[in-house]
């Protein structure tokens, strides 16, 4: 049997894993551009074929077709060229044992832990919990960045943030979380200055 899903679909509110799982199958065979860090220091990774910025003051940077941020995440990147594991402390912030390291954003940017052009292998969204939904990438060098949810018990009132979200050049926002709901909505990603 066959069968097809629709790219430029819409998606409200869902809890069926199986079609999250098929809007994430779009990443398999995407380049690896770029990694950033936005505001708040959210991790982004840039997928696809470069993309200009419609911002004059962006334009020294690449912008991929796919933007992913690991938004109320935390995050582990385990690179196979560098041999090191990098990853997001459990509280954003802390002591870390003597074996870990501190790094800034900038040295995770330029740390080429995964290099630029390394394709995606796989792209699989993690039912954690009743709560909440991962997501994992492995590259084809044998690189792996998961995103884990990371939900405070005392977040009452405030606004709801997505666990992580992709954009893509279909003009669509897969927006996952908070909890184990997702939803795939229409978008402005070429506006986006991340």
């Amino acid at each position: 049997m066959l069968a097809a899903i629709d790219l430029n679909g819409f998606e409200a509110d869902s809890k069926d894993c199986l079609l999250l799982q098929a809007f994430l199958q779009q990443l398999v065979g995407q380049p690896l551009l770029a990694v950033r860090f936005s505001y708040g220091d959210e991790l982004n990774l840039h997928f696809g074929r470069p993309q200009p910025h419609r911002s004059p003051k962006m334009a020294h940077l690449v912008r991929g077709q796919y933007i992913l941020g690991a938004r109320a995440s935390r995050w582990q990147m385990l690179s196979a060229t560098t041999a090191k594991l990098i990853r997001m402390p459990v509280n954003g912030s802390g002591p870390l044992a003597d074996e870990w390291r501190p790094l800034t954003p900038q040295q995770v940017e330029q740390g080429d832990f995964i290099p630029s052009g390394t394709r995606v292998a796989a792209a699989e969204s993690l039912a954690l919990d009743s709560e909440s939904i991962g997501l994992m990438l492995a590259f084809m060098d044998g690189s792996v960045l998961s995103i884990i949810p990371a939900r405070s018990t005392d977040e009452v009132g405030v606004a709801e943030v997505a666990d992580w979200e992709l954009f893509t050049p279909h003009a669509r926002w897969l927006r996952v979380g908070p909890g184990a709901r997702w939803s795939c909505l229409p978008s402005r990603a070429d506006e986006m200055s991340s």
